[in-house]
């Protein structure tokens, strides 16, 4: 099979692009920076440079069986998006009535809250503030037509090779731990937040492609992680002593300005991609990064030297 991919062509993208040349599929992979060229093309995944509008790109879509987009849309800083200016829609309408496969990226924000019970495909989206966008989009490229429009919405937390564990970890969970000497959460500490390593998410990309027969929408997430098990993981690592604590949130307000955004849930469900494509996630937890994170943390701390970043 002829793929088309583009988006994060030094992560995400290039770890699906490597998998499908070794199942044998013939890639061309769009770049807009002049020196990932060498390095993808001694990878065998063809680097077209460029924009997805440049005439080079179009006529690669023409001829591909299938095309890849790995990347949610950036639309920081855009007040008022236009969807139909997007790489998605773009995609969709050169892929409209030919009967072709077309996989593009979501995000989980689209399900806003969850609760701590992981939401399924089916669930009610309530997209957080500032991706109402994201919803209409993903309405769009479901709209019927003659392609075959996948959509995969990636867990909260990717985690792997040159991810970040993201600011809640990072930029709150870990100093509120260090500044209690404690693990900590706020209230009840049931609130969860999907999490799914790279090289799990990669292989679901690829099975999609590879079984999945009807547009729809597909969730991709290893494990839910509640914020009490990150504050357990934390206090672990650090080597703090009892058991971890739980703070109110008016305490945490007056700790972080996003205390309100660490109580809520983003958990999805992955049966569907488990039961139907044979998805088996099989990498490290987060948790394990959050402790190896947490534990570089501590040390630096008790050494007094700057904690490293990102």
């Amino acid at each position: 099979m002829r793929v088309f991919l583009c988006g994060h062509e030094l992560g995400l993208g290039f770890v699906i692009a490597r998998r499908l040349v070794k199942q044998g599929h013939t890639l061309n992979v769009l770049t807009s920076f002049p020196n990932l060229i060498p390095n993808l093309t001694k990878n065998g995944l063809s680097p077209i440079l460029g924009k997805i509008t440049d005439d080079g790109p179009q006529r690669l879509l023409a001829k591909a069986d299938a095309v890849i987009d790995t990347e949610f849309p950036s639309t920081f800083p855009k007040k008022r998006v236009r969807i139909e200016q997007l790489r998605p829609s773009l995609l969709k309408r050169a892929f409209d009535f030919s009967g072709r496969v077309l996989i593009v990226t979501s995000h989980a924000a689209v399900l806003g809250d969850t609760g701590p019970i992981p939401a399924t495909e089916e669930a009610t989206p309530h997209p957080m503030r500032g991706f109402g966008w994201a919803l209409r989009l993903e309405e769009e490229m479901s709209h019927p037509s003659k392609s075959r429009a996948l959509i995969i919405r990636p867990a909260w937390r990717i985690h792997g090779r040159g991810q970040s564990l993201g600011i809640e970890v990072l930029n709150n969970w870990i100093p509120l731990s260090w500044r209690f000497k404690r693990g900590t959460y706020i209230g009840p500490g049931r609130n969860c937040f999907s999490a799914v390593h790279l090289e799990d998410l990669a292989e679901l990309y690829c099975l999609v492609l590879e079984r999945a027969r009807n547009a729809r929408v597909i969730h991709a997430a290893s494990e839910n992680i509640s914020t009490k098990e990150v504050a357990a993981s934390i206090h672990r690592a650090m080597r703090f002593k009892g058991d971890p604590k739980s703070i109110s949130l008016d305490e945490a307000r007056q700790l972080t300005p996003i205390a309100g955004g660490l109580t809520k849930s983003h958990a999805v469900s992955s049966d569907y991609a488990k039961a139907k494509l044979g998805w088996t996630p099989s990498r490290d937890s987060m948790l394990r990064a959050i402790e190896d994170e947490s534990a570089v943390y501590a040390m630096s701390k008790r050494r007094k030297v700057p904690a490293p970043t990102g």
